[in-house]
């Protein structure tokens, strides 16, 4: 099951430099444990540099992680 996240949702809950993955967002309780893809949508802001992992990112959601410094990467599903 694919789950969807935005940028808003994950940025006040890392520090920078910190890596967002699907395993800690569900530890947060920001995605349902029954989620096993994850794709980020740009809506909000995003103040520092993350590295986030997931299945999938809008364009929109790319431009603005690498702006803050941070990267997007793009795991292949199975």
């Amino acid at each position: 099951k694919l789950g969807i996240i935005n940028i808003g949702v994950i940025s006040p809950v890392y520090q920078a430099g910190d890596v967002v993955t699907l395993a800690n967002l569900q530890e947060k309780g920001l995605v349902d444990a029954n989620i096993g893809r994850l794709k980020v949508l740009a809506s909000g802001t995003l103040d520092k540099p993350l590295t986030i992992k997931a299945e999938a990112f809008s364009f929109q959601a790319i431009k603005m992680i690498t702006l803050t410094g941070g990267q997007a990467i793009e795991l292949k599903g199975e």
